[in-house]
């Protein structure tokens, strides 16, 4: 019988294939013109907090159509609860930077006024959350300020025009268990200020820019899809939820992921 040979080309291709964190199917690596040493950084220096492969896939596409560097990171990958799916899945929206510099690309972008914050309000949080345990009870206190102004200028027909909005941090933050839980994340926990201003700039270059500008990931990062209509830039596989749990309240009724 003949033998069975490997060539030493093989092997050493084999060995020095880096290993990464969330495996790709090849096809889609090629199709997007990305080697495997890319791939690696994609996967844990770029989006480390990414829970699948499609999630980060999905965020080169988006990068490639908008002609964006991924390596900048100008998006993010974002879990957020789809009700019609009944599950979690990732999806892909633009950093408040990235939303700032297609604004400046215009050419119509006049600046922005220093954010005007409200009185700081003090309240403790209770929920479910989801750990690297699985789900738990938490809570938390957190002293935030009420809500947050911004000004953007944009020059309409030669005439700096302003554009404000206000938002209100319980209506804005981000929860840790999704819609079902009112715990905030730990970015909302250890910068109350530095997040809602995020999101009240978001809003502002919204009203100046309506055409151009979209929400970024720092306003839906925790939030249920359908919510208001906010439309969804895409989505990727889903990832791990709490089975449902009993009517009195002790647990959010979040059905389980299939």
């Amino acid at each position: 019988m003949p033998r069975k040979t490997t060539s030493r080309a093989s092997k050493a291709d084999a060995q020095t294939q880096p290993m990464v964190r969330l495996a790709a199917p090849e096809q889609a690596l090629n199709e997007l013109g990305l080697d495997l040493g890319t791939w690696k950084v994609l996967t844990e220096s770029i989006f480390p907090s990414a829970r699948t492969p499609e999630g980060i896939l999905l965020a080169v596409r988006y990068c490639q159509a908008r002609n964006l560097d991924v390596m900048r990171r100008p998006v993010h990958v974002v879990p957020m609860w789809s009700k019609a799916l009944g599950r979690e899945i990732e999806t892909v929206w633009p950093g408040i930077a990235e939303v700032q510099t297609t604004a400046a690309r215009t050419g119509q972008w006049a600046g922005m006024d220093a954010p005007r914050f409200g009185p700081d309000k003090t309240r403790t949080f209770r929920g479910r959350v989801r750990g690297e345990d699985g789900w738990q009870d938490g809570e938390v206190t957190v002293t935030f300020p009420a809500w947050c102004e911004v000004t953007v200028y944009r020059v309409v027909q030669g005439t700096r025009c302003p554009f404000t909005e206000t938002v209100w941090w319980e209506e804005t933050y981000s929860r840790a268990g999704g819609a079902r839980s009112e715990v905030p994340t730990d970015m909302w926990v250890k910068r109350p200020h530095g997040q809602l201003l995020k999101c009240a700039k978001a809003a502002s270059l919204r009203a100046a820019f309506p055409e151009e500008a979209d929400y970024t990931a720092e306003e839906m990062a925790g939030k249920v899809i359908e919510a208001d209509g906010v439309p969804v830039t895409g989505e990727a596989a889903d990832a791990a939820a709490e089975p449902a749990g009993d009517d009195d309240g002790s647990a959010p009724a979040v059905p389980a992921a299939e």
